[in-house]
């Protein structure tokens, strides 16, 4: 009887640590942004979730960790206030693959995922952002 509850004891314990370590899985999310002339100047604040996470000029990408899951992410400008609509995109994290997003400065200021073929060439003609919030 001590032996089965022991058992018992040591599985429960094997399923809590593995659930906590599915909880700290982490997926990858790149941003690039390349806008053309449109707007290089100003820099554009990327919000996962409603956290900032990066200031982002022309030409350059981020590659960020994110929790498994649902995530929103929005762009806003960085100059004067810009009256054009933050249109919040959700996407869902999953491990083992990468999202890829596309900062587009039109009518509406957004980012759009992407597919990674078309990331790819982008990514090798930008620079990444290593500090995304200037903290040094």
């Amino acid at each position: 009887m001590k032996r089965l509850k022991l058992i018992s004891f040591l599985l429960f314990l094997f399923a809590i640590s593995s659930a906590s370590f599915a909880q700290d899985k982490t997926g990858k999310i790149y941003v690039i942004r390349r806008t053309g002339i449109n707007g290089s100047a100003v820099n554009f604040r990327i919000f996962v979730d409603g956290e900032l996470i990066c200031k982002m000029k022309n030409k350059t990408y981020s590659l960020h960790d994110l929790k498994l899951g649902e995530h929103t992410i929005t762009v806003t400008s960085g100059g004067l206030p810009d009256s054009r609509n933050k249109v919040p995109v959700k996407f869902i994290v999953v491990d083992g693959k990468t999202n890829y997003f596309m900062i587009n400065s039109g009518n509406e200021l957004t980012c759009m995922e992407i597919m990674q073929s078309t990331a790819e060439p982008m990514i090798a003609r930008s620079v990444e952002v290593r500090d995304c919030l200037g903290s040094k």
